[in-house]
């Protein structure tokens, strides 16, 4: 399992993990856990390594355009990431992991989310996608 923690972990008590289940040709299927001091949530997930490509892309795409905001979505359903610039430290983001129920329960999307944030740095998050994914 590969941690991405808030910054005040000691505190917070806030992570993310992932964990690489099996990995067969295009496909990744994966545990992701978010965890906090009373709230321990885990399931597993099915991406394409197009979805890792195109969370990295959108990682690069913050440094270089300095975007203050935005979401970062993959085409495969249940996952989505959000984040928002600190604005008293540029270097801290407000990263959001939101997991659909509605899919994990009923198979379908819905808006019905189940979220998780923390303080970190971008180069963090980034770290934390690479090494999850191998990548």
């Amino acid at each position: 399992m590969v941690y991405l923690e808030d910054l005040s972990i000691e505190f917070s008590e806030t992570k993310v993990g992932l964990n690489v289940l099996e990995k067969k040709d295009e496909t990744i299927h994966f545990d992701l856990m978010l965890e906090c001091e009373f709230l321990n949530f885990s399931h597993d997930y099915v991406w394409l390594e197009e979805d890792v490509d195109l969370v990295l892309k959108s990682i690069a795409n913050i440094k270089r355009n300095n975007l203050e905001q935005d979401i970062i979505s993959v085409d495969s359903p249940g996952i989505a990431f959000s984040y928002e610039q600190y604005s008293h430290d540029k270097t801290i983001y407000f990263f959001t992991v939101s997991v659909d129920l509605g899919f994990i329960t009923s198979n379908m999307g819905t808006e019905t989310l189940l979220s998780i944030t923390l303080n970190t740095t971008l180069a963090d998050f980034e770290n934390w996608i690479r090494k999850g994914f191998n990548k």
